[in-house]
């Protein structure tokens, strides 16, 4: 599948596994820099593999998320669909599992699937963003900070057309 290039992409998908931590961390997170660095155009959504099964984010998503100045309060779990495939130009993964099963129940789809550690500029480049479900708010500011840093380099990439940020 051939990888997309930031001017052809109008939908990003962040795609976890419940889509009430990482994902809606992650989709708002873009948001609000795309918004502070001037990039339009661009929907921004998340989903889950299993996502609707619990409705809300975590108490501690929700505590760590206002550390960065991200409201996930309001935010509604939500199941991924083909429809949701259909319309997105990426899908931002956050583990390789996460794709592989997006693989396995829509072959069909040939749509451009990323782990989001592909665009941290530090050392976990290509690694999987472990899912902080369950554990203490401590982790989830370590987690919730690896998702910003790999955020930023999406947004540098966005910004520079694709070419690698310094």
């Amino acid at each position: 599948m051939p990888r997309i290039e930031p001017k052809e992409i109008h939908d990003i998908v962040f795609v976890c596994s419940g889509n009430i931590c990482r994902s809606p961390f992650a989709e708002a997170t873009l948001r609000a820099k795309m918004f502070q660095t001037g990039i339009e155009d661009i929907r921004v959504s998340s989903a889950g593999t299993i996502g609707g099964r619990i409705a809300f984010c975590t108490p501690e998503a929700i505590m760590a998320a206002e550390e960065f100045d991200v409201d996930l309060s309001f935010h509604r779990s939500r199941q991924l669909t083909e429809g949701a495939l259909a319309q997105a130009d990426l899908i931002i993964v956050m583990e390789e599992s996460h794709g592989q099963f997006i693989k396995r129940n829509w072959p069909d789809n040939d749509v451009d699937i990323r782990l989001l550690s592909e665009f941290d500029r530090e050392s976990r480049r290509g690694k999987d963003i472990p899912d902080p479900y369950g554990s203490s708010i401590d982790y989830y500011r370590a987690n919730y900070r690896q998702i910003d840093e790999a955020v930023d380099g999406l947004v540098a990439w966005l910004k520079n057309k694709g070419k690698p940020a310094r």
